[in-house]
C-alpha cells in the first residue's frame, strides 16, 4: 500500500536531511545515554528483591488485566503509594506510568475552567501539554521572576472579580530545570502562594535523588513540603 502523497513526500524530505530515526537494536554497551545511567534496570539485587517480595506475598498475576478504575487496580499500587506518601511526608501519592502521563493527567484533569494556572516560561513541555488539554485560562511568567508572579496574580483576582466567579490560581514551576540546572526562589514562591491563597505545585523530575536525606526533593531539603498544593515527582531519572 502507498503512503499518502504528503507523507511520502516528508519522508523524502527526512532522507535528504539524513533526519530518518529508527529503532535501535538491542546492545550491551555500557549506557550513559538513557534515565537507567546507575544501572537499576539490570541489577541483580533490584531483581531478586522483586522476586522474593511476589514470591512471599503469593503474588502470581500477569499483567494488570485493565485500567486501574476498572479490573487492573492490584494491591501492590496501594501499598507502593502509601510508602511514596511517607517517603515524601505528603497525604496521599498517586501513580502515573511515567513523569509526562502525571502532568499531562493533574494540569489536564485538577485545574477547572475558572481557574487560573501561572507557569514558568521554562516549565517542561509536559507541564504544557497537560495546561492545553484543560479548560483553565494560563499565563507564563518570566524565568524564575517573583515579582511577574505577582503582577500575573494581580491580572486574574481582577478577572475573577468582573465575572464574580469563584476560581483557583496555580503557581506552577519545576524545583530544577532540566536544560539550565538553575532553581528558582521557592520560599519566595512559597510565600507568594500563602499570601494571596494560591495553590503552588512544584515539579521535582530533576530533584529527586539528588536534594534532602535518602534524596526526597529539594522541597523537603528546604522543610517546604508542606506548603505544596502538589509535587510531580518521577522515578525514570
Amino acid at each position: 500500500m502507498k503512503l499518502p502523497q504528503n507523507l511520502a513526500a516528508k519522508l523524502q524530505t527526512r532522507k535528504q536531511n539524513n533526519a530518518v530515526r529508527q529503532l535501535p537494536s538491542n546492545n550491551n554497551l555500557v549506557d550513559f545515554a538513557s534515565n537507567d545511567y546507575i544501572g537499576l534496570s539490570k541489577s541483580k539485587a533490584v531483581f531478586d528483591a522483586t522476586h522474593r517480595f511476589l514470591t512471599d506475598n503469593k503474588i502470581q498475576q500477569n499483567g494488570a488485566t485493565g485500567s486501574r478504575l476498572l479490573s487492573g487496580n492490584h494491591d501492590l499500587y496501594a501499598i507502593t503509594e502509601q510508602f511514596i506518601a511517607q517517603f515524601h511526608q505528603s497525604e496521599s501519592a498517586l501513580i502515573f506510568n511515567s513523569g509526562y502521563d502525571a502532568n499531562v493527567g493533574f494540569f489536564g484533569c485538577v485545574p477547572q475552567k475558572n481557574d487560573f494556572i501561572l507557569y514558568d516560561e521554562l516549565c517542561h513541555a509536559s507541564i504544557r501539554d497537560g495546561i492545553l488539554m484543560g479548560y483553565a485560562r494560563s499565563y507564563k511568567f518570566k524565568h524564575n521572576d517573583g515579582a511577574d508572579v505577582e503582577r500575573l496574580i494581580a491580572l486574574c483576582q481582577e478577572k475573577t472579580n468582573e465575572k464574580n466567579n469563584l476560581s483557583e490560581i496555580y503557581i506552577v514551576t519545576e524545583s530544577v530545570f532540566s536544560m539550565d540546572g538553575d532553581t528558582p526562589n521557592l520560599t519566595e514562591l512559597v510565600a507568594i502562594s500563602e499570601k494571596y491563597n494560591c495553590l503552588l505545585v512544584i515539579d521535582e523530575a530533576h530533584a529527586l535523588g539528588v536534594f534532602s536525606k535518602n534524596g526526597a526533593g529539594l522541597m523537603q531539603e528546604l522543610n517546604l513540603a508542606s506548603a505544596v498544593f502538589a509535587r510531580i515527582v518521577t522515578f525514570g531519572k
